[in-house]
């Protein structure tokens, strides 16, 4: 009587039916935990009778089979994406789609959905669980370098950008002119005509008279100047130039093609320049008529500071502040000052940035290697250094701009930093591990290895979350996250089972129901089985 085997056999399929059910609910909160299902396939039967053929006068028969019990066919995991959930911790890593973290226990590449990892002794990245470390690129351990320090790097460009209002004001320069031109005959004079010529003449010059020259110069302060007919000249032209010498570099004397005498400040801005003119005996031009006024008052073009802080070859730190200022209808200057006790400025300024019509950057009207630099002397504190500024590309928009409304220019950025050493690290979606220092700089230090798999069912599980290849498995394919069938790496979180519960609990009413309906059928046999023997 086969029928108690066959019983049996289904009471040990199914019993391993709730071992599998049983190990999923186990695992119901175990990260990354992947849910097993269980398959049963018939037995082989025994033929009681073969098939027929039909023929002419009868008809073919089916065979005839009892089948001999169940066995279990596969135990097939699922390999489903489980739930992800925050930790706050960065070193928790999970795997979002495809593939699996590599490590190696010492001896072999091993493989994680997602785990817990940490720093040990020796400053590698490990799975905390296990102790199994993380893989880089190059198939070596990932180490964290907390015992490096990076070097400082001295400050060598300064970007600026923002707007530099188009509304600023306009720089005027200061403009003097005589009341009255002066005249001979009637007509304008010119430098060629003798001041004894002049029509307001009170009586003629004769040598070692004096004409005396007084005003303030730019800063206000005043000054006085001696004009000595016969010895300085006998010209009006004589007598501008001695207004010039007077004068110096910070403004101009002319005669005008109109006769009047006029005086032009050198640089735009606020001024405080005057000029009068006099005899120092009675005879002479009468200077009274031909005093001189302000045509046009010297006016600052508008402004727009800044600061940012910079660094030495040292990686000491230092505070440079610029002024932007306007200097004509589309351009400024541009102004660099630096603390006594930092150091010296041997080039402070930028000449002659302009702009285009449209408001984009154009270029520095200064020329040569150094245009768009500064420099700094440290003295003996460090080494010099150039800086170069950079204001934007030619015709476009991405650094300086002249629009309308306010001005909002900065010195927005600089490459320089102190020496640093590693405070904090981050992991990015495509396994970049990023250094995170003390002096604000980011640095790569490695990228985690990540493996695909063509069959990954066909991975044998090691426990503890880890799983090795197998002859099914295939060949791990090696890479990096978010490239070919890898997703992405997912850092401060961690996957969470995917056990169904709702389901297992299910499958677990239909696993007992079968095991109790093939121990019965064993214990119905086993009652025929007796009574057979009684009967004997």
């Amino acid at each position: 009587m086969s029928s108690i085997w066959s019983s049996l056999s289904g009471v040990r399929t199914h019993q391993f039916m709730l071992d599998v059910i049983g190990n999923n609910l186990a695992n119901a909160n175990t990260n990354a935990f992947k849910a097993s299902r269980v398959t049963f396939a018939e037995m082989i039967s025994q033929t009681l009778n073969p098939a027929s053929s039909p023929t002419a006068t009868m008809g073919g028969r089916n065979p005839a089979q009892i089948g001999l019990g169940v066995e279990v066919g596969a135990v097939v995991r699922d390999f489903s994406q489980g739930g992800l959930k925050d930790t706050g911790n960065p070193l928790d890593l999970t795997m979002d789609g495809d593939g699996f973290m590599v490590l190696h226990n010492g001896t072999n590449m091993v493989f994680s959905r997602s785990s817990t990892f940490g720093i040990d002794a020796t400053n590698y990245l490990v799975d905390s669980v296990t102790g199994y470390r993380l893989l880089n690129l190059d198939n070596e351990p990932i180490r964290i370098p907390y015992d490096e320090q990076i070097p400082a790097q001295a400050t060598s460009t300064i970007t600026c950008g923002g707007n530099l209002s188009a509304d600023a004001a306009i720089p005027e320069t200061e403009l003097f002119a005589t009341v009255t031109p002066l005249k001979a005959g009637g007509a304008p004079v010119t430098a060629a005509t003798a001041l004894n010529a002049i029509d307001t003449l009170s009586g003629a010059y004769v040598a070692g008279d004096t004409i005396e020259i007084a005003g303030t110069r730019r800063d206000g302060s005043a000054f006085t100047a001696t004009f000595t007919y016969g010895v300085d000249g006998t010209t009006v032209g004589d007598l501008v130039s001695a207004i010039n010498t007077a004068f110096g570099a910070e403004a101009t004397a002319a005669l005008e093609a109109d006769g009047n005498i006029s005086l032009t400040a050198v640089q735009s801005g606020d001024a405080s320049f005057s000029l009068g003119l006099s005899n120092g005996g009675a005879n002479g031009v009468d200077w009274a008529e031909h005093s001189l006024y302000v045509v046009q008052d010297g006016a600052n073009g508008g402004t727009r500071k800044s600061s940012i802080i910079t660094y030495d070859s040292r990686g000491k730190s230092h505070i440079v502040a610029f002024t932007f200022t306007r200097t004509g209808e589309r351009e400024w200057d541009l102004t660099a000052e630096i603390s006594d006790d930092d150091g010296t400025l041997t080039k402070s300024t930028v000449t002659g940035l302009r702009f285009n019509t449209d408001g984009s950057f154009n270029s520095v009207a200064e020329q040569g290697a150094t245009a768009q630099q500064i420099t700094i002397d440290f003295g003996v504190a460090a080494e010099a250094q150039s800086i170069t500024l950079n204001f934007g590309t030619a015709g476009g928009f991405d650094g300086l701009t002249m629009f309308g409304g306010s001005s909002s220019a900065a010195a927005s950025g600089q490459d320089g930093y102190a020496a640093g050493t590693l405070k904090d690290i981050t992991i990015g979606p495509d396994g970049k591990v990023e250094g995170v220092y003390t002096n604000g700089q980011l640095r790569d230090i490695a990228q985690v290895l990540v493996a695909t798999f063509d069959n990954p069912e066909g991975l044998e599980s090691l426990g503890q979350g880890v799983w090795g290849s197998t002859v099914n498995s295939g060949e791990p394919i090696l890479g990096t996250a978010m490239a070919g069938r890898a997703g992405a790496l997912s850092s401060a979180v961690l996957e969470g089972s995917n056990v169904d519960s709702a389901e297992e609990l299910t499958n677990l009413i239909v696993a007992q129901n079968g095991f109790q309906l093939s121990a019965r059928a064993m214990a119905v046999s086993n009652r025929i089985i007796q009574e057979l023997a009684n009967v004997v």
